[in-house]
């Protein structure tokens, strides 16, 4: 997953959101539901005026929407693998680090978005690890965009924030996940209505 792949990917498609919110957002979306289409995180992100379908485009719109597709599957695929393998799409190393800061907040932020958005549930009945870590990110995404504080980060702390982050995000995945669908041994017919 490169990060200026994908930026480059959106903007052709006419979606001019942060591609860091843009990852965010479809991270939140499959922790909120479980499972979500591309095209439900894209009709999210577009302007419907504005982008079609890749068979109404040029190869160049056919190439982008092959390129934001590709993020779809692996960034499911990565969630969905028990091997920790999820990654965060962010600018590279080689980026200044106030980029990379910004683009850690803007990632939160679409997450944060997504799991309000999809009404996940209330808050207060989620697993209180998974509060914990909605609480944190909030924090992330305020510290971040402060433009009032100046704020101190060195390349270790931000390397630490994103990977509290990625690991936060897979136990999310999880938490709510085992939430969401029923015990594997709990049939329709075993269920006891109250």
């Amino acid at each position: 997953m490169d990060f200026i792949e994908n930026n480059i990917a959106f903007r052709k498609l006419g979606i001019v959101q942060d591609t860091a919110e843009c990852h965010g957002l479809l991270c939140g979306l499959l922790c909120a539901k479980g499972s979500v289409s591309w095209e439900e995180w894209l009709a999210l992100l577009r302007d419907e005026g504005k982008t079609t379908g890749p068979e109404a485009q040029s190869d160049d719109h056919t190439a982008a929407w092959s390129t934001v597709q590709d993020l779809y599957r692996k960034t499911l695929a990565q969630l969905q693998n028990s091997e920790c393998s999820f990654q965060l799409l962010l600018p590279d190393d080689e980026q200044p680090l106030s980029s990379r800061v910004t683009a850690l907040a803007d990632w939160c932020a679409g997450f944060l978005f997504a799991l309000g958005a999809e009404d996940s549930g209330d808050f207060r009945t989620m697993p209180a690890d998974t509060r914990e870590i909605i609480k944190d990110f909030v924090e992330i995404t305020r510290a971040y965009h402060d433009e009032e504080e100046e704020y101190e980060v060195s390349e270790g702390s931000y390397m630490e924030v994103v990977e509290y982050v990625r690991v936060g995000v897979m136990l999310i995945y999880e938490e709510l996940l085992a939430v969401v669908e029923p015990e594997p041994w709990q049939d329709d017919d075993d269920r006891v209505l109250h």
